[in-house]
């Protein structure tokens, strides 16, 4: 049995990453959140944007519970506690995860150039420095290069990005450190610079998936199209706002029309600058999660 920690990112209902106390599963960890850092084009807009957060935020913290039921009455159990701290320009410089026991199990320390272009990413698991990221652009400010490399400085892995049709195609090849491809990726962007297509090739794992997306009037993500070589991957998934703009539910199916995921979120308790600082989430078949927000403002 393996023992360790899954942690779950709330924010996407697919991202669970595990670690593990043992070194093999630390380095295959740092291997797999090193990839998720930046996929192509980079950045296009600060973290406030991509977190939908109102106003000139300088820290966050989500404090995540789950509800549970003791004698005919709601009680919450914290489950984890994540706090951003971000730059005058709406970057994250900093992120930490803390689980229930006060334990911190993360932290990412981010530095960025004068145009605000992530350039160096520290990544720290249980406090202690593990592994760092260096990001380059080229002329036009686009992601061309990322290598990741552990705390004695053997590489993990790269990246090459090349981009065609004036930028609105990205192809991503992720290399090993013995240069064996790891990863392919195919990106296709809108002239409104919303992402309409994303391929995935992985060699190692026989594994191929076409995603396309479609979004309404506003430019929020409507639906997810996959077409996948794993059977227990979602073939679909639909996503629903309020009149805010908010994330209210999240339903994902297998090619055979059967529900993987379903969720659905209410938000309550907004401050005056219109951000949440609460948010209920039911997920179907797995409880309910409410997360409370601290906001701290420039």
């Amino acid at each position: 049995m393996l023992s360790g920690l899954f942690f779950i990112n709330f924010s996407s209902p697919y991202n669970i990453f595990f670690i593990n106390t043992s070194s093999t599963m630390r380095t295959f960890s740092l291997l797999i959140l090193c990839l998720l850092l930046l996929s192509c084009k980079g950045k296009s807009k600060h973290d406030w944007a991509e977190m939908k957060l109102l106003g000139q935020v300088k820290t966050l913290t989500d404090t995540v519970s789950d509800v549970y039921e003791l004698q005919g009455k709601a009680q919450k159990k914290l489950r984890s506690v994540t706090a951003y701290r971000f730059n005058e320009k709406g970057c994250i410089v900093e992120k930490t995860i803390t689980i229930e026991t006060g334990k911190m199990i993360g932290r990412d320390s981010n530095i960025y150039d004068q145009q605000e272009q992530l350039t160096t990413s520290y990544r720290f698991i249980d406090d202690e420095l593990y592994s760092h990221s260096i990001f380059r652009y080229d002329s036009s400010h686009r992601l061309i290069l990322q290598q990741d490399s552990s705390l004695d400085g053997k590489l993990l892995s790269e990246s090459n990005f090349k981009y065609l049709d004036n930028g609105y195609q990205c192809t991503k090849v992720v290399y090993s450190p013995a240069g064996k491809v790891i990863k392919i990726e195919n990106t296709r962007f809108g002239t409104n610079g919303l992402k309409i297509e994303a391929g995935i090739i992985e060699p190692r794992d026989s594994f191929s998936q076409t995603t396309k997306f479609e979004y309404d009037a506003y430019g929020k993500l409507i639906m997810e199209r996959a077409d996948t070589s794993r059977a227990n991957h979602p073939k679909k998934t639909i996503y629903k706002y309020d009149e805010n703009g908010l994330e209210t539910e999240v339903t994902a199916c297998d090619r055979d029309s059967n529900l993987l995921l379903q969720k659905a979120s209410v938000y309550s308790k907004f401050d005056k600058t219109g951000n949440w600082r609460e948010q209920t989430t039911k997920w179907k078949g797995l409880g309910i999660v409410i997360t409370t927000r601290s906001i701290q403002y420039f």
